[in-house]
């Protein structure tokens, strides 16, 4: 039985992504720790920020994500 700490994680659909990077490119020098507390920024299911590690790995290259436009399959 696993144990009750555990929890599964889900993660950003491509999609969310894409919309991670358009906000992104609202805000492109803005530091990643503030960016993650912005009102639109995806959090955790429990309400918490999503940590700055995952922001960074979600919004590598996000510039030419945004130019390439929204992924199919909405």
């Amino acid at each position: 039985m696993p144990s009750t700490k555990s929890r599964k994680k889900l993660g950003l659909t491509a999609v969310q992504k894409y919309e991670l990077c358009c906000l992104r490119s609202r805000y492109p020098k803005m530091k990643l720790a503030e960016f993650a507390l912005l009102d639109e920024c995806p959090r955790q299911a429990d309400g918490s920020p999503l940590p700055i590690s995952s922001l960074s790995d979600h919004l590598k290259g996000w510039a030419a994500k945004v130019k390439e436009g929204c992924p199919q399959g909405r």
